[in-house]
């Protein structure tokens, strides 16, 4: 399952104000280790947190909200004799960061009874210069495309089941996000024999 971000309007360029980094001397992107956890399968989590080093009232409410999530879920985890977590919500993050983006993938696992339950997406694609965070039409709008482009670029790809994932993502939604080549990727699932697989594809190079 995937989730988008919220609704947000790119301003007017000239209107456009530069912000400025909280620590010159830090990374755009923190990720900071938590705490180490043994699965019941055997398995380790190791949970991280990540803040976004933009000094915005958006990023510091971004920042909270990523490090909250993952204080709150390794909370609510159930453990066994042994400190093991038998059932948990286990949420990682990774990131990609261009020259004017920084986007963060947000992916929450669901674990229980020693296996691993459904996976659920997030992405916040941020503009560096702004410190905002871009919706879809936003992204779209940075390489000159609408939606129906995205459509277009799938049935024209190697993608299996083209007609297919272009009617599951029209009903289920999609993610996107810039890598650290500048490059847009959709981000979308598909379900084969019940089995949800996270899917990729590069829309511009």
């Amino acid at each position: 399952m995937i989730v988008g971000c919220e609704d947000k309007k790119i301003e007017d360029k000239e209107h456009v104000v530069a912000v400025d980094k909280i620590s010159d001397e830090l990374d755009y992107v923190l990720v900071s280790s938590y705490k180490d956890y043994k699965l019941s399968n055997g398995d380790s989590y190791k949970a991280e947190t990540i803040s976004i080093n933009l000094d915005t009232e958006e990023m510091s409410n971004l920042s909270m909200t990523l490090k909250n999530n993952i204080y709150l879920t390794t909370k609510e985890f159930k453990l066994n004799e042994n400190n093991e977590v038998t059932n948990g919500s286990l949420i990682s993050y990774k990131y990609y960061e261009s020259d004017k983006y920084i986007s963060i993938i947000e992916e929450d696992k669901n674990y229980f009874n020693n296996m691993y339950g459904n996976v659920v997406n997030k992405t916040y694609v941020i503009n560096k210069t702004t410190g905002e965070v871009l919706d879809n039409d936003n992204i779209l709008s940075l390489y000159k495309l609408e939606e129906q482009d995205i459509y277009d670029k799938v049935k024209k790809s190697e993608v299996e089941e083209a007609d297919y994932v272009v009617m599951y993502i029209k009903n289920n939604g999609y993610l996107l996000y810039i890598n650290d080549k500048d490059e847009l990727v959709l981000m979308y699932d598909y379900v084969s024999d019940e089995d949800e697989i996270k899917k990729e594809l590069i829309l511009v190079d």
